[in-house]
């Protein structure tokens, strides 16, 4: 069933959640700012929310690695959410896991293998301290740290 359905028979009712998952550079900005747009031409009240500690490209956007953005509004915890998303029909509630390719084989990447040293738990970044990897090159290149 389309998303886009799904989130217009969830007007009225009791509203779902969609979650885009996936390695590093598997497109899930680009498919969250798709499904977006769809929805807010369709004449949906959409707002998209972003924790307020991403400040890579923008403070209020979404933006993805090819420059596609939407606008957003920064949230400093989950529990904000509520407060603000009281009057949109879109929220949606289903898992959509996408992939990189690896950069190492060229399989599907599952993982995204940080390269840093840098012990902090959060770490913003691109492609100098991320790298999409499949399992097996995933595994190997934690057995060479």
């Amino acid at each position: 069933m389309d998303f886009l359905e799904n989130s217009v028979r969830a007007v009225g009712s009791r509203g779902s959640v969609e979650v885009i998952t996936g390695s590093m550079f598997s497109g899930k900005t680009e498919e969250l700012i798709r499904r977006l747009r769809r929805a807010q031409f369709a004449g949906l009240k959409v707002e998209i929310f972003e924790p307020s500690l991403d400040k890579r490209y923008s403070e209020n956007r979404i933006v993805s690695h090819e420059d596609k953005s939407i606008i957003s509004t920064p949230v400093d915890s989950p529990s904000a959410i509520l407060l603000l998303a009281g009057n949109v029909d879109v929220v949606a509630e289903y898992v959509t896991r996408i992939h990189a390719i690896c950069l190492r084989c060229g399989h599907l990447a599952h993982y995204s293998f940080r390269k840093s040293d840098d012990e902090q738990v959060v770490l913003l970044g691109e492609k100098d301290l991320y790298e999409p990897l499949c399992r097996h090159c995933y595994n190997d290149a934690l057995n060479k740290q």
